[in-house]
């Protein structure tokens, strides 16, 4: 829910920065009924870099590079043995961004 509401705050500032050229500023914050000093909060927000972009990459890597079979608890452990220590919830967050999805057999297919 939360989520759905910031994507949505970003839509929102998104659509009026495209078009704040054209119409008053306070004529947009009234129509999608935004505060004003939210609209700047994201503003700033959608400007800043992405803090996670190298981890991404190297999450991303980590995960290919081991057929697909990595969840995020051995890619957590593999961080932490090349010396890199981040959140378990950040590194599923990653893995649920990009639709991540590891390759597990079943003991059907094991047996068969």
């Amino acid at each position: 829910m939360k989520e759905q509401i910031y994507r949505l705050q970003l839509e929102k500032t998104r659509l009026i920065g495209t078009l704040i050229h054209e119409y008053p500023l306070k004529d947009f914050l009234e129509n999608v009924g935004m505060a004003r000093s939210s609209y700047f909060y994201q503003r700033k927000i959608v400007a800043l870099p992405d803090k996670y972009e190298s981890l991404r990459h190297l999450i991303i890597h980590l995960f290919i590079e081991n057929n697909r079979c990595y969840k995020y608890r051995r890619i957590y452990k593999a961080l932490g043995q090349a010396g890199i220590y981040v959140s378990e919830k950040v590194i599923q967050q990653i893995i649920a961004d990009y639709q991540l999805v590891a390759v597990s057999k079943t003991k059907m297919d094991l047996v068969a």
